[in-house]
Order: C-alpha cells, then sequence, then structure tokens
C-alpha cells in the first residue's frame, strides 16, 4: 500500500500548471492514499485542490476546510480557504475533524482523522498541517491532540506538514515512530529546490499494522526559471506492508 503526503502550496505561484503537473505527476505515482495540505477551495472561481485530484485519481476524498481569507490567485482576488484533504482508493467508513490547540498569530488549525476500509484491514490516517510559528512547545501539543487516534484496530497513521525535523519532537513517550527513522534512513529536505534544506514532512506509525517498507522524497521539480513546478513542498512517499 502505497502513502503520499504533499503540502500543495495554496493557490501560489502558477496555480493552474501547478495543480496540472501535481495531478499527473500523482497519477504516474499510483498512490492508494493521499494526504494533502494547504488545499485551496475558492468557490467563486471554481478551483478546489482536493476534489480535483481526487476526481482524476478516481479516488473517495474527505475534506476539511480552514484558515478563511482573501487570497491571490494568479492575480485574481478572492476568498478561499487553506485546508486538508484525505483522498483514498478503498472507501471511507468515517472522518472526523480535531481542533488543535492555536496562536492568534497564527490562526486555526486541526487534524483530519479518516477510517478507510482497506482490503487487508482497516487504516486510520490523520492529516494536519502544524504551526509555522518558531514555538515547539505549540506544536508539541498541537501533535499530542491528533495522537487520538492511537485506541482504534488496524494502521494508524499521522502524516502531514509539522513544519519541524522529527527529532523536535518527543515520540518516545507516545508510542508512534517515525517512518524513515524505523527503516534507517537518514533524514532528507522536503522543500523543493533546496537539496540541504530541513526534512519537515512526515508520516508517523502507531507501531502496530502494516509496517512501514519504504520511503523516500518525490516531486522535487523546478520550472526553468526556478520556480517550483509543483509545490514549494516534495511528496513523502512510503510503501507499507501488504
Amino acid at each position: 500500500m502505497r502513502v503520499i503526503s504533499l503540502n500543495t502550496w495554496k493557490g501560489d505561484g502558477a496555480y493552474g500548471a501547478r495543480l496540472a503537473a501535481m495531478t499527473e505527476a500523482l497519477v504516474e505515482l499510483r498512490p492508494d492514499v493521499v494526504l494533502l495540505q494547504e488545499v485551496l477551495d475558492a468557490p467563486a472561481l471554481g478551483l478546489h485542490t482536493g476534489n480535483t485530484i481526487a476526481a482524476r485519481l478516481g479516488c473517495h476524498v474527505a475534506n476539511l476546510a480552514l484558515r478563511e481569507k482573501p487570497r491571490n490567485i494568479e492575480g485574481i482576488r478572492a476568498d478561499s480557504r487553506s485546508g486538508l484533504a484525505v483522498l483514498s482508493r478503498f472507501p471511507i467508513r468515517s472522518t472526523l475533524s480535531i481542533p488543535l490547540p492555536d496562536h492568534a498569530d497564527d490562526g486555526e488549525r486541526a487534524a483530519l482523522v479518516v477510517e478507510i476500509d482497506a482490503p487487508a484491514g482497516p487504516l486510520t490516517v490523520t492529516n494536519l498541517h502544524l504551526t509555522h510559528l518558531a514555538q515547539n512547545d505549540l506544536r508539541q501539543r498541537q501533535l499530542a491532540a491528533a495522537q487520538q487516534v492511537t485506541k482504534r484496530p488496524g494502521t494508524a497513521l499521522i502524516g502531514g506538514d509539522f513544519n519541524a525535523p522529527i527529532e523536535s519532537f518527543a515520540l518516545n513517550a507516545t508510542g508512534w515512530r517515525d517512518c524513515r527513522s524505523e527503516l534507517g534512513q537518514p533524514p532528507q529536505s522536503t522543500l523543493t529546490g533546496q537539496p540541504d534544506g530541513p526534512c519537515i514532512d512526515h508520516l508517523l506509525w502507531a507501531g502496530r499494522g502494516r509496517p512501514p517498507k519504504t520511503w523516500r522524497v518525490d516531486l522535487d521539480r523546478l520550472t526553468q526559471d526556478g520556480q517550483p513546478a509543483i509545490s514549494d513542498h516534495c511528496a513523502v512517499v512510503v510503501d507499507l506492508a501488504d
């Protein structure tokens, strides 16, 4: 089973071209489950990153709209939201949103929990985007709030944009394991065009059910003028054992 996490960079840059490239790249990667952050939802412009990609992949989709404000999308000012989406090739049994601790300088944060009826047994994935503020204690509290899924049966995963290296989180006391660290792989930048940048996008495994088999970074692509061709974040691609 292949699980991918990707921060889609809202409506920034050349959104239309990026969305097309993002969608086709995900088609080529053939994921079973996709966790998307910074999902643009601009109803007045008929734009929704999560729904567009889900339709092309033939996936079920669960969306959580967050962080409403006007944004510039290829020169057009429009009301929009930047939220979360989980796409699945398998039926979605249930969804749950968990409010996360927030800060006045940051804004609304929440986790999207999705239970999936996968062929080899139930899969629970929690998608989140932790604060960008330089307050690691806030990120720790946000992650702790999302870890309520540990009591659910089957395989449980938490993924998304953590905005910090995994080493800055106290995972040992939680029972959760970083898939990359579990496989003994060194950190790799998850920022597009920054090979020496930090690894801030992660997928955690609860330690039961399907373990991770492989972890890698993909979709690190730039245009000819050096701008992100897909997103300012790379995709994290994890294959789980059957």
